[in-house]
């Protein structure tokens, strides 16, 4: 997210994988409001998660080859969706715990932290 300048209120990394996605919803103060697992990739239950906030939300995720399906469903329900480059998700890489939940919420951290930087 080198370039991309967030001006929404709450920001949401997704940790994506072909059969599961691990979502990290946070404010701009960096409250997390939702953390967990989501099996089979159910964008219809995420978007019930996400419901509260999907007037004012970032999503992001990772290019990959099933990060389509995740920004066709946002862009169905009105949600902004920037997809990040892993070449510029350093934070990532660098992250000493390696895990979905912990690059979900790097991933939000990220928008977070652009949108401040504006």
């Amino acid at each position: 997210m080198k370039y991309y300048k967030t001006t929404t209120k709450y920001n949401c990394g997704i940790d994506l994988h072909t059969r599961q996605m691990y979502i990290c919803v946070m404010d701009l103060d960096g409250k997390i409001l939702v953390h967990r697992n989501i099996r089979n990739n159910d964008f219809g239950f995420f978007l019930k998660l996400v419901e509260p906030y999907k007037d004012d939300l970032t999503v992001t995720c990772e290019s990959c080859f099933v990060c389509f399906g995740l920004a066709d469903a946002c862009e169905d329900a009105g949600i902004n969706f920037v997809l990040a480059h892993a070449y510029y998700v350093k934070s990532i890489a660098a992250n000493k715990h390696k895990n979905d939940k912990e690059d979900a919420r790097e991933l939000a951290e990220c928008l977070r932290k652009k949108g401040q930087a504006a």
